[in-house]
């Protein structure tokens, strides 16, 4: 099974610049660049809106990936509304909280609400439950990353406000390993701390310098992830980055 995984979108309504550029085009961008690779799913990592999220927005990307005719699945960051993302794409929702499992092939994934910053209580138990039956690999698409990366400029201004909840739920399970895809930071790191693994993700957008404390923006470049279920013990990711010129 092959995954795109696509995030931090930030389209905002037709002509409206986002970081001083227009971003429908680069997302469009990497759509093209999708047809060069045969994906079983696509998920959407949040951020699809740029400001507080929009129902008409969110009708455009749907719209955008559906010449690609592969199911897409989408979570809500922090600039959406997780309920309109919901209605639009067809997702169950748990009064406005944008939490599901996905059944696929021999392969269950977890897709988690952090648009607020944190999870409600519901959402924990919700995946404390999942966790118990679910074997020792576990696949979460969240749009916060759970644990620290060292990204100056988004850190702690913007962390996951959870992160030692987070920590210590995985630590309850040291015979699992939790393989955890994120966005936000509009940057490509990798992040270990115990049983969790952090892929995060570049933007469509543009990335985020990580070693200034200050917003700087890198407009060159924009890219994806590529996760591909091997078997149940082994997972293959790598990023996909795209010159902008």
């Amino acid at each position: 099974m092959k995954i795109a995984f696509i995030t931090d979108l930030h389209i905002d309504k037709a002509g409206v610049n986002t970081f001083g550029i227009d971003t429908r085009p680069r997302l469009n961008k990497v759509i093209n660049h999708l047809k060069s690779t045969i994906y079983d799913l696509i998920i959407l990592g949040g951020d699809l809106h740029h400001r507080t999220g929009d129902k008409d927005t969110y009708q455009w990307v749907k719209s955008q990936f559906a010449a690609l005719d592969i199911p897409t699945l989408a979570i809500a960051g922090n600039h959406d509304n997780a309920k309109e993302i919901a209605e639009v794409f067809e997702l169950n929702h748990h009064q406005g909280s944008l939490y599901y499992s996905y059944l696929s092939k021999n392969s269950e994934l977890l897709c988690l609400d952090t648009s607020s910053g944190a999870m409600d209580e519901p959402q924990w138990v919700w995946l404390q439950d999942k966790l118990i039956n679910i074997g020792k690999k576990i696949l979460i698409f969240m749009h916060h990353p759970p644990i620290v990366s060292g990204s100056k400029h988004m850190e702690p201004k913007y962390l996951f406000t959870q992160s030692n909840r987070f920590k210590a739920l995985c630590n309850q399970y040291p015979d699992k390993h939790f393989y955890v895809f994120t966005g936000h930071y509009h940057l490509e790191r990798t992040v270990i701390d115990s049983n969790i693994t952090v892929f995060i993700t570049p933007a469509t957008s543009v990335q985020i310098h990580p070693d200034r404390e200050e917003f700087s923006p890198i407009i060159d470049i924009i890219g994806y992830r590529e996760i591909e279920l091997v078997s149940d013990e082994v997972i293959h990711t790598n990023t996909v980055v795209i010159p902008v010129n």
